[in-house]
């Protein structure tokens, strides 16, 4: 059973929200359009403590030759998250692991 998640169910991610605990390891499949990006930084990615790792499904993908909100997201904040894989063929992602 998932520990944290106030409801969880298939659908729209928005409607899912955080208790507030820290999260060791958040992998993200689900965040591609800006407004659903936004809602996971808030609801999730704020909550990966120093050392906890970040997965970005899709990292690479590009949807009419702009990058998804996350990468520009991740790329303003290289400060904070520190590259530790890179997976840019086939099904890309991208690891992080908060630095600071």
């Amino acid at each position: 059973m998932l520990q944290g998640l106030d409801h969880f169910r298939r659908g729209d991610i928005r409607r899912a929200h955080w208790i507030g605990k820290p999260i060791g390891l958040y992998v993200d499949d689900a965040s591609k359009a800006a407004k659903v990006w936004e809602h996971s930084v808030k609801a999730f990615l704020n909550f990966v403590p120093v050392g906890g790792v970040a997965v970005l499904m899709d990292f690479h993908f590009r949807r009419e030759n702009e990058a998804l909100p996350q990468v520009e997201y991740m790329n303003a904040r290289w400060a904070q998250w520190k590259v530790i894989e890179d997976k840019p063929g086939g099904t890309t992602a991208r690891i992080f692991q908060r630095a600071a």
